[in-house]
């Protein structure tokens, strides 16, 4: 196991999550929850460019741009059960993905 690139997209995603809900009340709460979902086996998707994800990535990312999402998602999960969580820099285009997954039936889609 690379401990390194643990790490680095350890603190890459904190830098995303709270980036993301700093401006939330419940910020906290809600970057808990996503990385107990994270944990728990989570499907994760990084909503950003392709060029953004080859700078840096959370290790296990998939990167499915958040324009394309409702016709990729089904290339890498069917059930619409299965938790997922998408991040992008701001939270503005991981909230359209997320948003897009809640209109065609996915259940536990967490941004």
């Amino acid at each position: 196991m690379n401990y390194s690139n643990i790490i680095t997209g350890t603190a890459m995603v904190f830098s995303l999550l709270f980036s993301s809900i700093a401006s939330s009340s419940d910020g906290s709460e809600r970057a808990m929850k996503a990385w107990e979902i994270i944990e728990g086996g989570a499907l994760l998707i990084d909503t950003r460019t392709p060029a953004e994800y080859q700078q840096a990535h959370l290790d296990g990312a998939i990167n499915i741009s958040y324009e394309l999402i409702r016709a990729e998602i089904n290339k890498y999960v069917t059930d619409k059960k299965k938790p997922i969580v998408v991040y992008c820099r701001s939270g503005r285009r991981s909230g359209i993905a997320q948003q897009t997954l809640t209109d065609i039936g996915f259940k536990n889609a967490h941004n």
